[in-house]
């Protein structure tokens, strides 16, 4: 709708630039992970042409002061970002295997704190109830101990 809309035209080059890049993206996501980020940066420093094009499209879309252009790039960039790292993941086993130890390490971690709070809150409603419980020792004898440390009379 920004390339259409006259109040906030889209220029048609900023447009196909977006566009290529998006649908680039489509196409290579089964393959997004880092074995394939790195072969491209490879490319990328090695080809001086093809850095050159990059750079020029990312100096394209970085000229454009439309905040919603800016938001879809944003978006789109942290999808790749996810995408990137969620194939990484599922293709490496060494990466999913410390990936999953750390939910679950996350999730016992909650579960255990959970289960603390609980268990304060148990404790903590019982010694309200019954202090002499507790404590192990009645109110008169907390009474001749303070009178005997020396505290006076306490009421």
């Amino acid at each position: 709708s920004l390339s259409i809309q006259t109040d906030k035209r889209l220029d048609p080059e900023i447009f196909r630039c977006m566009q290529s890049g998006m649908n680039s993206l489509l196409k290579i996501i089964p393959f997004l992970d880092i074995r394939l980020l790195n072969r491209v940066l490879k490319a990328i420093r090695k080809d001086d042409d093809l850095k050159k094009r990059i750079e020029e499209r990312i100096q394209i879309l970085n000229e454009c002061d439309i905040p919603e252009f800016q938001e879809i790039r944003k978006q789109t960039s942290q999808l790749h970002c996810r995408i990137l790292f969620s194939n990484s993941i599922a293709k490496n086993p060494f990466l999913l295997f410390s990936f999953l130890l750390v939910v679950v390490g996350e999730i016992f971690k909650t579960f255990t704190f959970s289960l603390r709070n609980i268990m304060d809150k148990f404790v903590n409603r019982r010694t309200k109830n019954k202090p002499d419980d507790i404590i192990g020792c009645t109110e008169g004898d907390l009474r001749k101990f303070a009178q005997t440390a020396g505290f006076g009379n306490i009421a």
